[in-house]
């Protein structure tokens, strides 16, 4: 009894260096895959002007629709928009390689999970769409005219850091009940534009009572009422959590949908995701 309780922390200890390691291997190949199919030269050639030349419209957008407030309120909102490239696209296309280059059938008999494998692989699509956030912020501030505003933005950067995050687990969620109907494009890039439309990034809320409705279930939307308040001097606290809470609700929708459709894989022998 002695010998059998003395090998119990030591077993512990193998048992969670194991895991930690297994973890470490998925983000480390995440990385590598992200900057295999993203090189540098691409990102700064083509991604990153996509996004900034998004960013500037959108603000200008909004000076012509309500002038300098219009600006400014479209400023905080666009930025919030750029993590939609690398958190709902990127991110869904990570089970989505996984599907139609053939690796899922295997992950299905490895040791970790399918859904810790995305999760974990995505780390590289989250950290690429927080960095395409701050590029917009600085550049598009300079060339809009709004380097006041982003000079004022350094207290609620942490809350544009929670908003990735949820924009991030919408992205998984949405590949989770996409993948494999031929579809995932069409798919992530209906809920790309739902988020720009309903969380009241570019439209205020109040304007449209259903949009409203749609945004609080949406990543973004609860962010973005926090961010405008800080800078208001408003209370902000409640919406913060309740970006979160959105961010987990859709973290646990893929985490069921992705741990469903491995046990239906593995009991029928078809990796389909229909």
């Amino acid at each position: 009894m002695a010998a059998s309780t003395s090998t119990e922390p030591a077993v512990g200890r193998s048992w969670r260096a194991e895991r930690f390691w297994r973890s470490r291997q998925i983000i480390r190949f995440g990385f590598l895959q992200y900057l295999s199919a993203n090189p540098p030269g691409i990102v700064l050639a083509t991604i990153w002007p996509r996004l900034i030349f998004q960013t500037v419209f959108w603000v200008m957008l909004g000076y012509v629709a309500a002038g300098p407030s219009g600006a400014t309120f479209a400023y905080l909102g666009a930025i919030a928009t750029a993590l939609t490239f690398g958190g709902l696209a990127g991110m869904s296309d990570v089970p989505v390689d996984d599907k139609w280059a053939g690796p899922y059938s295997r992950l299905l008999a490895g040791a970790t999970p399918p859904t810790w494998v995305f999760f974990g692989r995505g780390v590289a699509q989250l950290a690429a769409s927080i960095v395409e956030m701050l590029v917009c912020l600085v550049a598009a501030g300079l060339l809009t005219g709004q380097w006041r505003t982003m000079l004022t933005l350094g207290p609620v950067l942490p809350i544009y850091l929670v908003i990735a995050l949820s924009m991030s687990a919408a992205g998984l969620a949405c590949a989770s009940f996409c993948v494999g109907k031929r579809a995932e494009i069409a798919i992530y890039n209906g809920l790309t534009y739902l988020v720009i439309l309903c969380c009241g990034a570019l439209i205020p809320p109040g304007t449209l009572a259903a949009l409203d409705v749609i945004g609080t279930v949406l990543p973004a939307t609860h962010g973005l009422i926090a961010v405008r308040s800080v800078l208001d001097g408003g209370p902000w606290l409640v919406q913060v959590v309740l970006e979160v809470i959105v961010g987990l609700g859709w973290l646990l929708l893929g985490y069921v949908l992705f741990g469903t459709q491995a046990a239906r894989s593995r009991r029928t022998g078809s990796d389909n995701f229909s």
